[in-house]
């Protein structure tokens, strides 16, 4: 699972059908100046039961002294590399406000849970 805050910077989420794709880079609040954060998930889906046999995997990591462009570019190589063709870009560039959600949660793709954190 992919968490965020609102105080979190949105470089771009990535997106596909089939398989099911879904990856994110972001500067989270309190991390230094120039790292960003990367996270994708592949869910392979082995049958018609949903969710029962579906296969998550998810790869993480940090990226250090590189600017957004740099980190948009990166993740653009990756998922060029990935086993598909039909992957779309949500950008973002911007913190995670409400108008933010509005647009992610009409992508067919992006599922949203709102939580809230006792500090």
């Amino acid at each position: 699972m992919i968490e965020l805050t609102d105080k979190d910077f949105v470089v771009s989420f990535w997106v596909a059908d089939e398989p099911d794709f879904l990856a994110c880079v972001w500067h989270a609040r309190g991390d230094p100046d120039r790292t960003w954060r990367l996270m994708y998930r592949l869910l392979y889906h082995a049958d018609d039961h949903v969710f029962v046999s579906d296969e998550r995997r998810w790869w993480s990591g940090c990226l250090r002294e590189a600017t957004a462009e740099e980190v948009h570019r990166l993740m653009e190589i990756v998922v060029d590399q990935l086993p598909f063709t039909n992957w779309r870009e949500l950008a973002i560039n911007a913190f995670l406000t409400e108008d933010v959600i509005e647009r992610l949660l009409a992508d067919k793709n992006m599922r949203i849970r709102m939580t809230t954190r006792k500090p």
